[in-house]
């Protein structure tokens, strides 16, 4: 297909654009800048521009048309050209390198303000946080995260430039992990002469999202530290799934969010001083953040690492799950730790079989063998760095290894816990790839995992053989909500003929 871009065109997909360099339609250039090929149009929801998707030479580009009734409005265009202008500086795999900014003049003399950037494959982070049933991400996933974007913003505030709107919908997740900042159309030059209109009580252009921009922003007065608060804004949504506007007090200007958060207090108070009520308490800069990130992972490490094997009271931190999407949550006072196997496999094999695994289950030691199922897991898909499963790493997790673990399950309860039992039980709820979060009540209520209507936290799972058929191995974490691995987990099980 070849479109279009003229907005006045009465037939911009014409069928026989395709092999034309002019519309058959309305006579319009079809290759822009004698380069372009506009092959599909992705978004004109905006007010401000309609996104493409544009080829050169067989390479995917994304374009964007600034809308044609704003051409008039000075304000429009220059925010326009200056993401061109910001993206052009910026040298970054975490940042849309811009191919060319240009005006495109249609056959009835509209001109059209185009900029071609490099299209970044996978969904923003909203859309990746709908897509797992808007679940929380781990504490580990966030601290990685932080750490990322932290260090996209460092090069963006070197350059002396501040975004003014970061939020999950802001944030690129490419396939292979890589977070891309993206649209800075808003970005803000922190010039001398900017920063003395502010001393001058001039105001700045006002950029809002609601939820995420900072009270001084608001007032039209943005500073490199209001990217600070949105970006402590963003992390509350992805640690709780919810909006940030949800934990707005308005009546009594408080924001309480921790509770719905199963993370350590200490990356909560981190997260709080990033999103501080002025500018002057938050981090001075970007190199303090990251300093701080390290102190912190440090902190969780050296924590991770003194942790009891045995019921000794304390505050803990602990990875939950059988590494299918499973989270580091935090225990509250009082919590037992599981039993964590350090024994490695027979081999590095992937092929390599799991005795201490086999040991903990002949033994009917369930809650040991819970926690030895994710360390194998995670093994065998390279992710114990991350100490999750991601949907591509279950999706490419071994057959073979995935039915050797299953079978070692279900031979040891009499085919009660393991895969096949919880694929069975997902089926009969109606489970699919796209489940609802009726779907997940049904399953949860069937295998235990949900109680009187409340999702059980870690310590009151039934780590004995009266469990619940389906309710082991453990399946999500410590926030009270299903993962939706299960959803991934159940057709790869199909899929390898597990039984």
């Amino acid at each position: 297909m070849s479109l279009c871009i003229n907005p006045n065109c009465p037939k911009p997909d014409h069928p026989q654009n395709i092999n034309n360099r002019y519309c058959q339609s309305c006579g319009s250039e079809l290759l822009l800048e004698g380069r372009y090929r506009v092959t599909q149009l992705l978004s004109d929801k905006s007010g401000f521009g309609k996104i493409y998707i544009a080829e050169e030479q067989g390479n995917p580009k994304i374009l964007k048309v600034l809308k044609e009734h704003l051409n008039n409005n000075a304000k429009a265009v220059e925010l326009f050209q200056k993401e061109a202008k910001v993206l052009a500086q910026l040298k970054h795999p975490g940042i849309p390198q811009v191919d060319s900014y240009f005006q495109y003049q249609t056959k009835n003399g509209l001109m059209l303000h185009c900029i071609v950037m490099e299209k970044i494959e996978g969904l923003n982070l909203e859309e990746w946080l709908k897509q797992q049933g808007n679940h929380p991400i781990s504490e580990q996933q966030a601290i990685s995260w932080l750490k990322h974007i932290t260090e996209i913003l460092h090069l963006v505030h070197e350059k002396k430039y501040f975004h003014r709107d970061i939020k999950p919908a802001n944030i690129m997740l490419k396939h292979d992990g890589q977070l891309v900042l993206i649209d800075f159309g808003t970005a803000r030059e922190a010039t001398y002469t900017y920063l003395a209109k502010l001393g001058a009580g001039n105001q700045i252009t006002a950029v809002v999202s609601a939820g995420y921009t900072p009270p001084e922003q608001m007032n039209f007065q943005a500073v490199p530290q209001s990217d600070f608060f949105a970006l402590g804004r963003t992390f509350v949504h992805l640690l709780t799934g919810q909006y940030p506007l949800k934990f707005y007090d308005a009546h009594n200007d408080v924001f309480r969010w921790r509770d719905a958060a199963s993370i350590s207090p200490i990356l909560a108070d981190f997260i709080d001083n990033l999103m501080a009520q002025k500018p002057g308490d938050r981090p001075e800069n970007t190199q303090v953040i990251l300093q701080r990130i390290k102190e912190l992972t440090q902190k969780l490490g050296k924590r991770k690492s003194n942790l009891p094997v045995v019921g000794v009271a304390a505050s803990l931190l602990l990875v939950l799950g059988v590494g299918i999407g499973f989270f580091v949550s935090k225990l509250g006072d009082n919590s037992v730790s599981p039993v964590v196997s350090s024994s490695p496999f027979i081999s590095n094999s992937k092929s390599g079989d799991y005795p201490q695994l086999e040991n903990f289950l002949k033994s009917e030691n369930w809650q040991a063998a819970d926690a030895e199922t994710r360390n194998v897991m995670l093994k065998v898909a390279n992710r114990e760095k991350e100490g999750w499963l991601d949907v591509q790493s279950i999706d490419k997790f071994p057959c073979e290894e995935l039915d050797k673990i299953n079978q070692l399950w279900a031979k040891y309860s009499q085919r009660k816990f393991g895969f096949t039992v919880q694929e069975s039980i997902w089926k009969s709820v109606g489970g699919s790839s796209k489940p609802t979060n009726e779907v997940y009540n049904r399953f949860g209520d069937r295998v235990g995992w949900r109680v009187n209507q409340s999702w059980l936290k870690y310590n009151d799972y039934n780590f004995t053989k009266n469990a619940p058929s389906g309710h082991l191995p453990v399946m999500f974490n410590d926030n009270k909500l299903p993962s939706n691995r299960l959803s991934v987990l159940a057709p790869k099980v199909a899929k390898c003929g597990i039984r």
